[in-house]
């Protein structure tokens, strides 16, 4: 091994990332994504590929630095492609265009749809507490009505004893 290689494995060593060569390389393109030229498509435009080929004939340590904040730079983004397909093919099989757009007016609905609901058990409380006072009033005035027929019945029967006491009275 020489001193470049060894740097190279003391740098995988240091990073706590020691893998064997075949797994530095960089991930091939998304499935479905077509590259934009013949050569692109060699990997010959590719500046991954490109830094490589300069680190075998002689270049230094910044590159390999270099090539690999590429190599983690192009994974994330192809990582971040492939969720951002999933999203858009989900959204397209629900038939919706911008699925976030979708999705935001969604929750705005679902929050006002929600204050809504609450509103509307707080208003049946409401009559619910207000009927059950009703009814309590209806059943007060009711037995006030009994106390005042009961009452007007003895006035009745006051009036008429004295009536008849009356006319006793006056024919002796």
């Amino acid at each position: 091994m020489n001193d470049h290689e060894q740097k190279d494995a003391d740098k995988d060593l240091m990073d706590g990332d020691a893998r064997a060569d075949e797994d530095n390389e960089p991930p091939g393109p998304a499935p479905g994504s077509r590259p934009s030229s013949p050569a692109n498509s060699l990997g010959i435009g590719d500046p991954v590929v490109a830094s490589r080929l300069s680190n075998i004939h002689g270049g230094g340590h910044t590159e390999l630095a270099s090539a690999r904040r590429l190599r983690l730079e192009n994974e994330r983004l192809v990582a971040e492609v492939a969720r951002l397909r999933r999203l858009l093919l989900s959204g397209a099989a629900r038939g919706e265009v911008g699925a976030e757009d979708a999705a935001m007016e969604e929750e705005a609905r679902f929050v006002a749809l929600e204050m809504e609901l609450q509103h509307a058990k707080e208003a049946l409380q409401a009559l619910k507490t207000d009927r059950k006072r009703l009814k309590a009033e209806k059943f007060d005035l009711l037995n006030q009505m009994k106390a005042l027929y009961g009452t007007l019945e003895d006035k009745e029967r006051e009036l008429r004893d004295f009536i008849r006491n009356y006319e006793q009275i006056v024919v002796l």
